[in-house]
């Protein structure tokens, strides 16, 4: 219980810090008592690099902020940061280092959902709150679920669905070909099942025509994109992110 009352302390301190216009207080350190530390594992370098290094500058501010106006329960925040290499092994052991060595209160999730079912795992094992900013694969919410976790961003089951809701509008009745292009592993088949699922269920008059699934990262998508071009789709369904999608 007594994770779950610092979780919604730690989220309440940093939204209130994002959006707070108000000129911040200086607080000396000397007037804190203690301090927390809450850790951030995510891809720092890599095709992710870019969504992984904006998620934690994201937050370094949010605590600058939060620091300036007298911490979070009367303590400082600190934050303890790693490169995940994109790789859930690596991400799993960043986290464990960080709940067994650095006595992290809370966790801030990766980019990369595969990354953050390993470390889903830890959280629930050690009952660490971990938010979930970027990583947004459904089932870290049902299959994977724990209590000590919190997704905040659209699910892959919520975008899809409005894309297909959104071509339900315009498309009406007429047929619409369709290519799905999507990084191979458990964000992008979720994203594309649950799309061609939507479109079914809305009843979209559709034909999937083409689908891709390159490697998370891949150095050379050439191939995959020269199938999906020669197939002539009206419509690409594209989950590609990061250095990926550029």
């Amino acid at each position: 219980m007594a994770a779950i009352v610092l979780a919604v302390a730690i989220a309440a301190g940093l939204a209130l810090a994002a959006g707070s216009s108000a000129e911040p207080q200086h607080q000396s350190k000397q007037q804190f008592r203690g301090f927390l530390n809450i850790g951030i594992s995510t891809s720092l370098s890599g095709s992710s690099a870019t969504l992984g290094q904006g998620g934690l500058q994201g937050i370094q501010l949010a605590v600058e902020e939060i620091n300036r106006k007298g911490g979070l329960l009367r303590k400082e925040i600190k934050i303890v940061s790693a490169d995940d290499n994109a790789t859930p092994a690596t991400g799993a052991s960043n986290v464990r280092s960080m709940i067994l060595e650095k006595k992290i209160s809370a966790l801030f999730g990766p980019v990369s959902s595969a990354i953050a079912a390993a470390e889903l795992e830890l959280a629930a094992q050690y009952k660490v709150p971990t938010f979930l900013h970027t990583s947004n694969d459904i089932t870290l919410m049902t299959k994977r679920f724990t209590p000590y976790a919190f997704q905040l961003v659209p699910n892959t089951v919520m975008e899809p669905r409005a894309i297909a809701a959104f071509l339900k509008l315009k498309v009406k009745d007429r047929q619409l070909n369709i290519a799905t292009f999507a990084p191979d592993y458990v964000f992008g088949r979720n994203s594309v099942g649950n799309f061609v699922q939507a479109l079914k269920d809305l009843g979209v008059n559709h034909n999937v025509i083409n689908q891709q699934w390159p490697a998370l990262g891949a150095p050379n998508i050439a191939p995959q994109l020269s199938s999906l071009i020669s197939s002539k789709p009206e419509l690409t369904f594209n989950m590609q992110f990061g250095g990926d999608l550029v």
